[in-house]
């Protein structure tokens, strides 16, 4: 194998940068889920009761995405999905 050889392999292994953005939105959505997990589990009895949330989702259709957009939406409602947990747990406190 020639020098080309192997740097052409090396440069086919790199992530791509929608790759490496969706890899870091993963990670970031992992641990928002674990840190409301964790504030739940911590604090859950010194906490009010939980109350049902009577918000209504809006029944408007969802638009179109690009397959790969479609993802990064889902991670992005992973997200704030957790960070309405751990304002829930903090606003129903009791310490």
């Amino acid at each position: 194998m020639d020098d080309r050889t192997v740097a052409k392999c090396q440069v086919d292994k790199k992530e791509t940068v929608a790759q490496e953005v969706m890899n870091y939105l993963d990670r970031i959505a992992g641990q928002a889920e674990k840190t409301s997990s964790r504030l739940e589990d911590q604090l859950g009895s010194v906490c009010r009761r939980d109350t049902p949330n009577e918000e209504v989702a809006s029944a408007q259709p969802e638009r179109e995405y690009p397959p790969y957009f479609v993802d990064f939406r889902e991670r992005l409602r992973n997200i704030d999905y957790a960070m309405h947990r751990i304002n829930d747990v903090m606003d129903r406190c009791e310490i």
